[in-house]
């Protein structure tokens, strides 16, 4: 994900690198809303095994297409790896993720809640101390003093929370209440893919010369909009309930996405494209992790404080507080963009040579 995105900041330039982050963005929409169809199809069909087998053939079609068409760069010198700062914010992660999973369950006095959340923070106590004593760090901490990429961060990561996380217990309500199989209760939520995958590159041809922020708030906007929108699912509903939230969020995450990457590298100096990159595209990730938690928690809490014998009425309750947190936290990113970003300073082109190379001889000698 981080050498996509670096390779298209280098690759095009002005409108052309808008166009190209609206096609990233309308496939990255498109992929993560659709992945429900596919695996649907594959659990139906294959069983659950193949959606981790049929990585295999795509990502060997993706290193052949690499290799037969990305232009190889100058070498480079390397630096040396950030062992420790990249194990400690591995355990970092991983031990905020479990504890907030394990709290929807056990609750928050649990020693197995305590525990993994106390690891979490001195792990990140841990990798903030190492990324300020290593000369190459994993992590330049400079770069969150920047206000537009610490805004841009925060916001990719609670984008990918409102907007995708959710589909996680959506798809629950539609198999375990509505009944309906893994394939058509993936159909059932296409609807956002499909908008997003539309609205992507419109969107980045439509808007390219307007400010950053407003393209990205107001599609940070419309997703906390449509995911409030999903709290008319009630007892009584179908899956075409979902409709006009998964639409409208759908239209958002095509409108923020594509400007949010493009913006969150051109406020960082260009040698450090790849490490602003690689941070917010871990963000988005962490994003959907923490997402799927801190949601998990919030309905395991609903169900557990709407009980009944027709389990419609209490996944219904639990949907919408789902939707209710998963909103705000869209319309909470929204107001960190309008606040923090700011429209990037053009970069400066590289300077000349100090001697100016011989003319080339007239005629087309050699």
């Amino acid at each position: 994900m981080t050498s996509t995105t670096a390779l298209l900041n280098a690759a095009y330039q002005g409108r052309d690198r808008g166009a190209a982050f609206g096609v990233w963005g309308a496939v990255n929409g498109a992929a993560a809303a659709a992945g429900p169809v596919l695996g649907g199809l594959l659990t139906q069909q294959f069983g659950w095994r193949s959606i981790f087998l049929v990585n295999l053939p795509i990502a060997a079609v993706a290193a052949v297409l690499t290799v037969r068409h990305l232009a190889a760069g100058r070498p480079r010198a390397t630096g040396r790896l950030d062992l420790p700062g990249a194990a400690a914010f591995t355990a970092f992660a991983a031990a905020l993720t479990y504890g907030l999973i394990e709290s929807g369950e056990r609750g928050w006095s649990d020693p197995l809640v305590i525990l993994p959340l106390a690891a979490a923070a001195l792990a990140a106590g841990v990798f903030v101390t190492v990324e300020l004593r290593t000369a190459q760090p994993l992590l330049d901490l400079r770069l969150l003093r920047n206000p537009s990429f610490l805004g841009l961060t925060l916001a990719g990561l609670l984008l990918t929370a409102a907007a995708f996380a959710q589909l996680t217990y959506t798809g629950l309500w539609l198999q375990q209440v509505l009944r309906l199989g893994p394939l058509n209760a993936g159909l059932a939520v296409c609807a956002l893919a499909a908008a997003a995958f539309v609205t992507a590159p419109l969107g980045a041809r439509l808007l390219h010369r307007a400010a950053p922020r407003l393209p990205i708030a107001l599609g940070l906007t419309l997703i906390g909009g449509g995911t409030l929108l999903l709290t008319v699912v009630s007892a009584g509903s179908g899956w075409t309930a979902l409709l006009p939230g998964l639409l409208t969020v759908g239209v958002g995450v095509g409108l923020a996405t594509p400007p949010m990457m493009s913006t969150a590298l051109a406020t960082v100096p260009r040698e450090r494209a790849g490490m602003a990159s690689g941070a917010f595209n871990t963000a988005r990730q962490l994003g959907l992790a923490l997402g799927i938690a801190v949601l998990g928690t919030v309905f395991q809490n609903s169900l557990r404080h709407h009980p009944g014998p027709d389990p419609r009425h209490s996944y219904a309750a639990a949907l919408d507080s789902m939707y209710t947190v998963a909103g705000a936290a869209a319309l909470l990113a929204a107001a960190l963009v309008a606040l923090l970003v700011r429209r990037p300073a053009p970069i400066a082109p590289a300077p000349a040579p100090a001697t100016a190379a011989a003319p080339a001889p007239v005629g087309g000698g050699r």
